[in-house]
């Protein structure tokens, strides 16, 4: 129910998308705004990896973000995830589980 009711409150209609990083086949990270708030996602293949995001070119002014990524056990239960508020910085560094992904939602804080 928590991850049902966050994809559920993800506009499906975005005022700006960026490709952040990727390789074809392999992962791909994208950075999608609608209004002030920023959604951040990535995928990975069948591949486990360890990636650093790199939201610096996007400009965001926030305190704090909503994180959503793969658990400790996904490599063997797809359904397994973490959650929560962390602190916003511009670079995280997220390990994805073998067809794994993550998504970070950042509401800007107008200076």
């Amino acid at each position: 129910p928590e991850s049902l009711s966050f994809i559920s409150r993800i506009p499906t209609v975005f005022d700006e998308t960026i490709g952040l990083d990727g390789k074809v086949g392999e992962s791909v990270i994208m950075a999608k705004r609608s209004g002030d708030t920023w959604y951040v996602g990535g995928i990975t293949n069948w591949e486990a990896r360890d990636i650093e995001v790199d939201l610096s070119q996007l400009g965001i002014k926030a305190t704090s973000a909503e994180l959503y990524t793969d658990g400790a056990n996904a490599h063997r239960r797809g359904s397994d995830y973490t959650s929560g508020i962390i602190e916003f910085s511009s670079k995280y560094k997220i390990h994805l589980a073998p067809g794994g992904g993550f998504v970070v939602k950042i509401s800007s804080v107008n200076p």
